[in-house]
Order: structure tokens, then C-alpha cells, then sequence
């Protein structure tokens, strides 16, 4: 077995765009939140049940902020050409997701953007598709572009069919990202984790949001939720990782992604308006913003 030691720069910039993907998220979240109760944008169904007090379905909103922005101040400049396709993808999916929360678009609709959004990602990324043995049609992998687009749908209609549940989302996308980080460490690309990675800082941050009904995922994290567990299953398809990691920092944001979720399940800690529950013990919701917007300054003046 060869061991893989990631350098101490990529290290650090993990580090930094997973703190970062967290602090952009809960900067924005409470803006959502407040707008949606003062314009009254509800997911229809949702406003209809009482009990749940209008609770706001837009924190696909905040996924965008936090994954898109880290995104493009950590991603090399010499793989921005395939991961700006990944990220081309995603948005097209939450920019339908958040009108699909708003007015409620068709299934046909719904499965059209996700075929769109695999057509970047095979057709004008040259992405891999996944792998069924079974030869070409005329000249073109027609089966293996036929399974691909069957993974995608299916993996996106079971995520938007989970999406009724709270956190449950976003808890699929922690657990995702953890899965396609440790593929990209483990095949030699540490550069292509940066995604991932800044896609579970900010799901941690609808996690805790969602799991504390504050705001909700909605529909466009569950469009992108699913198109990232299709990747996960499509790439495990034509990656083997045979590496083993030896990286402490990374570890670190493995066990933040594990510790967190068990600590909101076991209600140690819990969002409730503006205050944090840590604990027992009241936090309010400024302080922790106060703390991650320095870490984003400090990052951005670092990088």
C-alpha cells in the first residue's frame, strides 16, 4: 500500500474553505429567514401546516452563498476548468429548486433541469459516465449514458421524496461530501476535494438550521443533494482508491462533519432563533457570526 501525504498548504486551505463554507452559510441563513416571514415566501404547502409556524424552505439559498463563493476564492487555477462545470450544475439545479419551493414545478420540469444538469457534466465536461460493459451504439456510448441519466433522476426524486423530513437533506450531504473527499485524497487529487468540502461546511450549517426548524432545505438542496450522491455512486464506479491518508487536519473536518450532526441529534446543541443552545447553555447567534467573520477575513486576506 502507498500512503498519500497531502501537502501542508492544501491542508490548510481545507481546513480554512470548510470554516469558511460554515461561516458564510450562518451569515446569510438569518437574512433568509427574516425575509421570507416578511414577505410571506413559503413553500405553499408547508404555510398550510400550523404547527410547523411558517418555517421557511430557502436554505438553498445559503448553500449557494457558502459553497459557491469558497469555491471560487480556494479552487487552483489549473482544475477551475472541470470544477467550474460541477459548479455550473449545481447552480442551474438550486436556481430551479428555489423557484420550484416558490411555484411548484412539474415533474417533467423538474427531471428536464436534471437532465440538463447531467448534460454538462458528460457531454460538455467529458465527465465519466458510469460503466455497464456493454458496447457502443453507433459509435456512442449510448447504455452507459442511458444508466448515468437513470442514476441522476433517481438519486434526486429520492432526495426531494426525503425532503419532507428535516435536516435529512442536508444530513445526506454531509455524508456524501465525506465519502467524495476521501475518494479525491485517496486518488491523488486533493485539489478536486476543495468541492466537497466546501459543500459540507455549508450543509452543516442547514443541518443545524433545519434540525432546529429555523429554516429548511427545500427543494433546491434536495436537487443538488441528489445530483451529488449520483456523483458519488457514478465516480466509485471508475475511481478504485487503494491509498491510505495519513492527514491530520483533514481528519479534524471527518470528525467535525460526524461530531456535529450526533451532538443536534442527541439535542446538545440546538438553533433556536437568535439563540444558540450549546450544551445547556445560551449562546447568542452574533457571537458565533462575529467568530466566523473574522476567520473569513483572516481567509481572505491569507489567500
Amino acid at each position: 500500500m502507498e500512503t498519500f501525504l497531502i501537502s501542508s498548504d492544501w491542508a490548510l486551505k481545507l481546513t480554512l474553505d470548510f470554516l469558511m463554507a460554515i461561516g458564510l452559510a450562518f451569515i446569510i441563513v438569518p437574512s433568509i429567514r427574516a425575509v421570507s416571514r416578511r414577505w410571506s415566501l413559503y413553500d405553499f404547502d408547508v404555510s398550510q401546516e400550523v404547527t410547523l409556524s411558517h418555517i421557511p424552505r430557502h436554505g438553498g439559498i445559503a448553500l449557494v452563498v457558502g459553497f459557491g463563493i469558497t469555491i471560487a476564492v480556494f479552487s487552483a487555477e489549473n482544475t477551475m476548468p472541470g470544477v467550474k462545470f460541477v459548479l455550473a450544475a449545481l447552480l442551474l439545479l438550486l436556481a430551479a429548486g428555489l423557484q420550484d419551493d416558490l411555484l411548484h414545478l412539474s415533474w417533467f420540469l423538474r427531471i428536464m433541469v436534471v437532465v440538463g444538469s447531467a448534460a454538462i457534466i458528460t457531454d460538455v465536461a467529458g465527465m465519466p459516465l458510469f460503466r455497464t460493459g456493454l458496447g457502443v451504439v453507433f459509435d456512442y456510448p449510448l447504455f452507459d449514458l442511458l444508466v448515468t441519466y437513470g442514476i441522476y433522476i433517481s438519486c434526486v426524486v429520492l432526495m426531494i421524496a426525503s425532503s419532507r423530513i428535516p435536516g435529512m437533506v442536508s444530513l445526506v450531504l454531509i455524508i456524501v461530501s465525506f465519502a467524495l473527499t476521501d475518494i479525491f485524497l485517496k486518488s491523488g487529487f486533493p485539489e478536486l476535494s476543495i468541492l466537497p468540502v466546501s459543500l459540507a461546511g455549508a450543509s452543516v450549517t442547514l443541518f443545524i438550521s433545519a434540525i432546529g426548524n429555523y429554516v429548511y432545505e427545500g427543494r433546491a438542496t434536495a436537487l443538488a443533494g441528489g445530483f451529488m450522491l449520483a456523483m458519488l455512486l457514478i465516480y466509485s464506479n471508475n475511481i478504485n482508491p487503494e491509498l491510505i491518508i495519513g492527514i491530520p487536519p483533514v481528519v479534524v473536518i471527518f470528525l467535525t462533519l460526524i461530531l456535529i450532526p450526533f451532538l443536534i441529534i442527541v439535542r446538545r446543541l440546538k438553533w433556536e432563533n437568535n439563540i444558540f443552545l450549546v450544551f445547556g447553555k445560551q449562546r447568542k447567534l452574533i457571537h458565533f457570526q462575529l467568530i466566523f467573520l473574522i476567520i473569513i477575513l483572516f481567509t481572505l486576506i491569507l489567500f
